[in-house]
């Protein structure tokens, strides 16, 4: 899995960083969405689909791997091809 976060589309709901806050956190000056890492553990994934899924404006976007590829980030057998938007914070 491959999480990214649009800055320009927050709006400072800060749901993501309720809902995992070992992903997300909020930026103290603009009161945006920071991402702490893009390629979450296993154990935040879905935490992750759920912030991406609460976020308002849908600024988050989650790759997920499809099984018969291999990608650096997620290991043998998996290649991130869709994406689910969705804005937190």
């Amino acid at each position: 899995m491959r999480v990214s976060v649009d800055t320009g589309r927050c709006v400072g709901a800060a749901q993501c960083s309720r809902v995992e806050p070992e992903l997300f956190d909020q930026d103290d000056d603009e009161g945006v969405v920071l991402l702490l890492t893009p390629h979450p553990p296993v154990s935040l994934q879905a935490g992750a689909r759920t912030a991406a899924d609460i976020c308002p404006v849908r600024a988050i976007t989650i790759e997920e791997p499809t099984a018969g590829f291999e990608s650096a980030s997620s290991g043998p057998g998996h290649h991130p091809t869709s994406d689910s938007h969705v804005h937190c914070q």
